[in-house]
């Protein structure tokens, strides 16, 4: 390996994001927005690293695009494609009539130009064993022949007939001129696929074609700053469906990205980084969008979606927080010019919205609500989706797609399917019967389609089962398909820890522990249950980071609240710690609970030995003596700021433990702490009795 890739290869060091700067209100003023104070803070930062700075003046004639770009999304070899498949194609599209990607982007018809016609005999090439004494150029033209005579008569590459010609393009690739192997490449998309990557031939070419463009990469290309040929090189890949496994082209692709000083470079560079699954660590793409929101004057609102798009498809995100403000701002901008792909790439690519952005993520609903009727149902989920993860849902924009759902349930695919059934057990309404839309969903997933994806996802199978559980429903024989799967997979990887795709399965053996006691199907193993428990909320996560920055654990992200106001507490309780335990007191739900247990006098009691022996992973139930005998165990559970605890990310499953707990004989209360700190001991000692008398009395 050459110093160049080795230099690429090294894991680089973290890149800490800096704070985001509050925004001026200025930025909304220009979308013609009047309630400016309702939306957001005045600034009192610097803009100078903020998109609030001033932005030049962006209407929607200014975004040049085709409004109908979605006629011809199919591939000439693979017509046959899934929505996701389609936002590539109509990127590339976008690309493709745009004259600043004509040098460096194949449209169909170019590709479908090389395709010679009326050939009736390709014998004497088929003939040929030995390819040594012929020019390279005479080795492109037969492999432009064979290619079209392929294509006329349906054979695939892997046919031993083309054996010669395939070993001759790759014993001799390094002699062929640029032009020549990429007109190979063009080619080569053009042979129908092969059932796998792998078959002969097919994976011979393709290695022939990588090997290639990295030593002319490494050797000219880049010396050279020959960007065209780099360029050409990687549209390859987007014709054919393993291309991206090259990862050596990847790296030049990344690397040319860190280099070109054109708008257009980049905007096609992250495209092609896109068709990678998931980016390497070795990749900084924050130090892409830095370079991207520089040419923020010089792209249109495709190419940020294009940008957006791409980071979403490698399993990534918009990181640098002023690209994302820029991405939004131009769609509310060019609101009247969306359709379906640039809305559902708006809603992945701000998925992650900071605080300061949820302005504008808001403004965002509001103009989809008064245009609702636009836009396809698959766009409007994938918006909800964004809109309920940031915690600016209305309810009327959530009645709408609820009632537009329900008039268009058979027509949606099984992945929009459940993410209306977890989006709207999240939003509980009177006005919803979320039973019905449960029954609904368990009559669609009888098709065979997409019952067989259905049971290719295990997270997301556990994530809606849980839910039908939390409206009511309990679909047995699926229930006990899905605990029966979870308890074999464990098995057979001889690992008790099956990792985030099983966690559902505790919070639904949990809730048929409480509520369903006379199910006879299978249960989650209790070693298993005690595996789960443990990777799930034990381990460190980085989704629950302390303020000193080390990772911290989500059955104590809400510890320290408690440990703060422990003082007050024994206080209350005249300083006897038996009289108070601190737990998780439902296995499934990681927020930790203080217990008091209190007589009929009013008397603070201790607490029952069997209660505080109980294992982490199980249910702390209360003892049936202690019940009978009138004594009351209140559970507090200590929250945080307000808008933590009230955003929609949790509620459902807070309430299904108050259902838990409430039915196992609990009383229970919520005790906000926002402005604990703020208040003296004597306050807070006479806050936590009031607290206590109050959720005796309910």
């Amino acid at each position: 390996m050459s110093l160049f890739f080795r230099s690429i290869l090294v894991r680089s060091r973290s890149v800490l994001r800096p704070s985001f700067p509050k925004k001026s209100p200025c930025v909304l003023r220009r979308l013609g927005v009047v309630e400016i104070s309702a939306l957001c803070r005045p600034s009192t930062t610097s803009a100078s690293v903020s998109c609030a700075r001033p932005h030049p003046k962006v209407v929607e004639q200014d975004v040049q695009y085709d409004p109908e770009p979605t006629r011809e999304l199919t591939s000439p070899t693979n017509p046959g494609v899934k929505y996701e498949a389609k936002e590539s194609q109509y990127y590339h599209q976008f690309m493709e009539n745009s004259p600043l990607y004509k040098d460096t982007i194949f449209a169909r018809k170019d590709l479908e130009s090389l395709i010679i016609s009326d050939i009736e005999n390709v014998d004497h090439l088929l003939q040929i064993e030995d390819w040594n004494h012929a020019s390279t150029s005479e080795i492109v033209d037969a492999f432009r022949t064979l290619t079209s005579y392929a294509r006329a008569n349906g054979l695939v590459i892997s046919d031993p007939q083309f054996d010669n010609i395939c070993s001759a393009i790759s014993g001799r690739f390094k002699e062929f001129a640029d032009d020549e192997m990429i007109e190979i490449g063009k080619l080569h998309t053009l042979w129908l696929f092969p059932p796998t990557s792998t078959e002969k031939n097919y994976e011979l070419l393709r290695q022939s074609l990588d090997d290639f463009y990295c030593l002319r990469y490494t050797n000219e290309w880049f010396r050279t700053r020959n960007y065209t040929k780099i360029l050409q090189a990687a549209d390859t890949l987007y014709w054919q469906r393993w291309g991206a496994k090259s990862h050596f082209l990847r790296l030049m692709i990344y690397h040319l990205g860190t280099k070109t000083q054109e708008h257009h470079h980049m905007i096609q560079i992250m495209f092609y980084l896109g068709l990678m699954k998931q980016i390497p660590d070795t990749f900084k793409m924050y130090d892409l969008e830095k370079r991207i929101f520089s040419f923020r004057n010089q792209c249109s609102l495709p190419e940020l979606a294009i940008v957006a798009n791409s980071l979403f498809r490698t399993k990534s995100r918009l990181q640098y927080y002023p690209l994302m403000q820029e991405f939004l701002v131009k769609s509310l901008k060019s609101f009247s010019l969306l359709d379906d792909f640039l809305l559902t790439t708006i809603s992945k690519g701000c998925n992650e919205a900071p605080q300061e952005l949820k302005p504008l993520v808001a403004l965002l609903q509001k103009r989809l609500t008064s245009n609702f009727n636009n836009f396809g149902m698959v766009a409007i989920i994938h918006a909800m989706w964004i809109f309920v993860k940031c915690g600016v849902i209305e309810e009327d924009f959530a009645q709408l797609v609820y009632d537009k759902s329900l008039s268009n349930f058979s027509n949606l695919r099984t992945k929009e399917l459940t993410r209306i059934m977890i989006m709207f057990t999240e939003l509980e309404s009177s006005e919803r019967d979320l039973k019905n839309l449960g029954e609904k969903l368990l009559a669609e997933l009888e098709i065979s389609q997409k019952q067989e994806w259905f049971q290719k996802k295990e997270f997301i199978t556990g994530g809606v089962l849980h839910r039908l559980l939390l409206c009511g429903i309990c679909p047995h024989d699926r229930v006990n398909e899905y605990l029966n799967f979870v308890n074999q997979r464990s098995v057979s990887s001889h690992s008790k820890i099956v990792g985030d795709k099983s966690t559902e399965a505790l919070g639904i053996d949990v809730h048929l522990e409480v509520f369903y006691p006379n199910y006879t199907g299978t249960r989650l193993k209790p070693d298993l249950r005690e595996a789960i428990y443990k990777y799930r909320f034990e381990n460190c996560s980085d989704k629950f980071v302390k303020s000193c920055g080390t990772k911290g654990k989500r059955s104590s992200f809400n510890l320290k609240r408690v440990q703060s106001i422990e003082d007050s507490l024994l206080k209350v309780l005249d300083g006897r710690k038996d009289y108070m335990l601190v737990k998780q007191l439902v296995p499934s739900f990681g927020y930790i609970d203080v217990v008091l247990r209190i007589s009929q006098e009013g008397l603070f009691l201790p607490i029952p030995e069997a209660m505080k022996l109980s294992e982490r992973w199980e249910i702390t139930k209360i003892p049936r003596q202690h019940i009978e005998d009138g004594d009351r165990f209140l559970a507090l559970t200590f929250i945080g700021q307000s808008y933590e605890y009230t955003s929609k990310k949790i509620s459902c499953f807070q309430r299904e433990k108050k259902m838990i707990l409430q039915s196992l004989g609990y009383r229970h209360e919520d005790v906000p702490i926002d402005n604990w700190i703020r208040a003296t001991s004597p306050q807070q000692q006479t806050n936590l009795k009031t607290i206590i008398s109050n959720a005796l009395k309910k």
